[in-house]
């Protein structure tokens, strides 16, 4: 089966699954027409949208899984969040608790944690992991997870969501903890790479703040593009060497943007 065939397989699967109502069913099909069909843009799916649905995180965080991070459906479906967070409407109820409908997506945080968690108790026999992985019995499991990290780095990215410990705790995973050894070091940078991508930016601006994240320090930064470069010189030609080489040029990038920024801000100061 072709990976179109098997990603239109597993949403079919996920609509069997999770959308037992009429609601569900209808929210499905607007964001497989975002997705899949592209037959509506972000703000189309906007306009069908507000007012009538809650963000049930589980359907469309499924959903984003079978889409690769170059699939244009990646940059769609937050593009799409990005304009539901700024709309206004009635509050729904959540666990006792109020949120705007959309704004913070309520409830992703608690959803990352929970697909984090299962990924670790899942993974936690890593030799056994990986002989799964290599024998076919986990095949698409690697390409799913780094699909839903790159997918919740461009929400960290737009600042729709502050899940800043998943981007960190990403990069612990594949650049600080030695003790996994090569066991799915591709997967753990692959998806190590996308929190740089997509959210980089956001990353770092945090690095200036007086309260930031655990973990997140300009020391530590500095170690994370440096083994970057250390990954991308142990395997040059694997397709995880060339995206390490890209995340670190990357973050060297972002520094000296931000590092003109600064120089800008003082000459205006200065004036």
């Amino acid at each position: 089966m072709s990976e179109e065939g098997e990603r239109l397989d597993a949403l079919r699967r996920i609509r069997e699954k999770n959308c037992g109502g009429y609601e569900d069913k209808k929210l499905f099909a607007i964001l497989y027409d975002l997705l899949e069909d592209d037959i509506l843009s972000p703000d189309q799916a906007v306009e069908r949208i507000v007012g009538g649905f809650s963000p049930p995180a589980c359907l469309w965080s499924s959903m984003i899984e079978h889409f690769d991070p170059r699939h244009l459906g990646q940059d769609s479906l937050a593009l799409m969040i990005e304009a539901l967070s700024q709309t206004t409407w009635n509050e729904d109820h959540y666990h006792g608790k109020e949120f705007p409908s959309w704004k913070g997506l309520p409830l992703f945080e608690e959803f990352v944690t929970y697909r984090w968690t299962e990924r670790l108790v899942k993974y936690k026999n890593l030799f056994k992991a990986h002989r799964e992985l290599q024998s076919g019995r986990c095949y698409g499991s690697i390409e799913k997870w780094v699909n839903f990290n790159s997918f919740a780095a461009r929400l960290l990215g737009k600042n729709l969501v502050k899940c800043w410990k998943f981007a960190v705790w990403a990069l612990q995973d594949a650049l600080d903890n030695k003790a996994n050894g090569e066991h799915l070091l591709e997967e753990r940078v692959l998806v190590a790479c996308e929190w740089i991508l997509h959210a980089g930016n956001a990353l770092f601006h945090m690095l200036s703040k007086d309260k930031h994240p655990d973990g997140l320090d300009r020391e530590t930064w500095a170690f994370w593009k440096r083994r970057f470069y250390e990954t991308y010189d142990s395997d040059r030609t694997a397709e995880f060497g060339s995206k390490a080489l890209s995340a670190a040029r990357g973050m060297e990038l972002i520094e000296v943007r931000e590092e003109n920024r600064g120089k800008m801000r003082r000459k205006k100061t200065d004036c």
